[in-house]
């Protein structure tokens, strides 16, 4: 059903059209574009910087989602997962997170990652999945979630 492959150059403009769709679509055309292109750049020159593997998850040849992550030792960081709004809340998340688990579990590390705590329904996924919040003081617009095959 999804497959996962390398993010190349040629995905730049389903990057910014994700963008759009998910941080940038109520603002006027053009405005919204110039600003998701500019956080495109900027969030492509994290990656880089931080050693992450950005991937494309593709249903077919068309991409629909966006899946960072960066090895730490035997841990592993979700650095970002976005899916555009069309194929949300279809098991594709479920489907990367599991994944994720297996290969954490394999090492005996962990699996950490922050979610936006106004984002319930990621929240919700991360536990029900088994993730559970570290160092919360309630104070940070982020929550910081980690998993571990060892409870």
């Amino acid at each position: 059903m999804w497959t996962r492959r390398a993010l190349v150059a040629a995905d730049r403009g389903f990057l910014v059209a994700l963008e759009v769709a998910l941080r940038w679509a109520a603002l006027p055309p053009g405005l919204r574009e110039m600003l998701a292109d500019q956080q495109v750049t900027a969030r492509l020159a994290g990656w880089d910087g931080r050693g992450a593997a950005a991937e494309v998850v593709c249903v077919g040849d068309a991409p629909v989602a966006v899946y960072v992550s960066r090895d730490d030792g035997d841990d592993r960081d979700l650095v970002q997962l976005d899916v555009l709004p069309a194929h949300q809340s279809r098991g594709l998340c479920t489907w990367l997170l599991r994944g994720e688990q297996r290969l954490v579990a394999a090492r005996g590390g962990a699996a950490r990652l922050r979610v936006a705590r106004d984002n319930d329904r990621a929240r919700a996924l991360y536990t029900r999945l088994g993730w559970v919040p570290v160092d919360d003081d309630g104070t940070s617009l982020y929550v910081a979630m980690c998993w571990r095959s060892d409870p």
